[in-house]
């Protein structure tokens, strides 16, 4: 009995270090591939630890060397210095002065892991939105007449507020007191926003690098514009919106992407019941297809301590065509292995195309993944292949990928907890998550392709008594 207890442990021990080991081992092939960022290595110090810089570590002019290294690079936190102190404080940043090649990354290897505090270490995968528009070619330009007095009404192109068959069924909420997310905070974590688009009202909180992009423009858009009879109508349009730019301002010249710290900065801005949207995708070990980007562990424990808060984290399946069950992950989409305790969301076609309600090609999908959405013909604000007359009023009709089906199912996610708000309760993520996995429409097509279910309020709202 002994030994089996022993054998047990040693299985452990060795799943882990296998785990470790294969996060480092697929960071290097995507350096080979330029999918990683060659100057930026996260290393993870053991809880109960922390890297002292005595011996062997030597400092020179703020810049820090290891021996066998031929190259200098600053140690930095992952997390923002104003930040409250978190579980994430022993991850991190190695930032090297100069791009590393795969030859140095396994000198690197070779040094790291002799040091006892270090518990595993890998390069930081090149992170992206997860879609875009979906014709950029055929992009139509700016509206060819006079800029109207006010901007039309579009609320008739967002499909996905009707009843079923086309819809979530917003309305229905939308009847009930709170059921306009006016008792939630959302918060957007990607690259990129139009603060000033004039269907939005001022953010509550907003982490901004000077960067204005469509993409989180378009994300906000379908969550929380505002119900004001022109552009478009968010389906939480209540809610109060924030944004967390993943751009982040280390202590060297330029920035660098920090999802970590960005998501963070959203927990500690949120609490229980309110929402967070995860709209990045990152390069994974299947082909170097794109993948969740929890499927990185500092990633992975930054949404986890923010559902462990109670907050609703909804995130892009990505945009990879990839089995999130294939034996390449290891079990980092398997939620007996690991679970962050997000809702993953996948991409169907839409109702002004043949076929909608099956599985977009482009969309990963796997038992992980529980919500599905749109992954085209979206209509929201930004990018102006629909209206444009100026960068604060702009909108299309073509918003696509996993990142136009996430704000989808985020919005309905933002009405089940504000009505629960209003009378008194509290969702807890996985409670809410399992709600989206077994109401709501099935997916048409092949099912052993799984992306989950279409959230349908009306259902939601009976099954939470609300």
């Amino acid at each position: 009995m002994r030994f089996f207890y022993i054998l047990i442990l040693f299985s452990i021990f060795h799943s882990s270090a296998l785990a470790n080991a294969h996060f480092f081992q697929t960071s290097v092939q995507l350096l080979e591939k330029n999918l990683a960022h060659s100057q930026n290595l996260i290393v993870k110090i053991k809880d109960d630890r922390q890297l002292s810089f005595g011996h062997p570590y030597i400092f020179v002019n703020g810049e820090l060397f290891l021996p066998n290294l031929p190259f200098r690079f600053r140690v930095m936190s992952l997390l923002d210095s104003h930040q409250q102190k978190s579980k994430l404080q022993n991850y991190l940043f190695f930032h090297f002065d100069k791009p590393v090649t795969v030859k140095q990354a396994f000198i690197v290897q070779s040094v790291l892991e002799k040091i006892p505090e270090v518990e595993f270490f890998y390069f930081q995968p090149i992170y992206s939105n997860a879609g875009g528009l979906q014709n950029q070619i055929g992009k139509r330009g700016p509206t060819p007449f006079a800029a109207p007095a006010s901007t039309p009404d579009f609320i008739a192109k967002q499909f996905y507020l009707e009843p079923l068959p086309y819809g979530i069924e917003a309305q229905a909420s939308w009847a009930l007191p709170g059921g306009r997310g006016e008792n939630v905070k959302i918060i957007d974590v990607e690259i990129g926003w139009q603060v000033e688009h004039e269907d939005f009202n001022t953010p509550f909180f907003s982490f901004l690098q000077n960067e204005v992009s469509s993409h989180g423009t378009a994300v906000w858009g379908v969550v929380a514009a505002r119900d004001d009879g022109q552009g478009m109508t968010g389906i939480a349009h209540n809610a109060q919106m924030g944004v967390s730019s993943v751009l982040w301002e280390g202590s060297f010249k330029g920035y660098i992407p920090n999802l970590v710290a960005a998501i963070d900065r959203a927990t500690q801005e949120l609490e229980a019941g309110d929402v967070m949207i995860i709209e990045q995708q990152a390069p994974g070990p299947q082909n170097s297809n794109h993948a969740p980007v929890e499927y990185w562990p500092a990633v992975f424990d930054a949404i986890q301590l923010a559902t462990a808060k109670g907050i609703h984290v909804v995130a892009a399946a990505a945009n990879g065509h990839s089995d999130l069950d294939h034996k390449d992950y290891k079990g980092a989409f398997d939620i007996k292995v690991r679970d962050s305790g997000a809702i993953l969301v996948g991409a169907v076609g839409s109702p002004l195309k043949g076929r909608y309600f099956e599985r977009m090609s482009y969309s990963n999908y796997g038992k992980r993944v529980t919500s599905f959405a749109y992954g085209q013909d979206v209509a929201t604000a930004g990018y102006g292949d629909l209206f444009d007359q100026g960068p604060t009023r702009i909108y299309t009709d073509g918003f696509a990928g996993t990142s136009s089906a996430t704000p989808i199912v985020a919005g309905a996610v933002a009405l089940a907890s504000s009505l629960a708000k209003q009378r008194g309760k509290s969702l807890r993520p996985e409670e809410l998550r399992e709600i989206l996995a077994t109401t709501g429409p099935r997916q048409d097509g092949d099912r052993k392709q799984n992306v989950g279910r279409f959230p349908n309020l009306p259902e939601i709202i009976d099954t939470l008594n609300l």
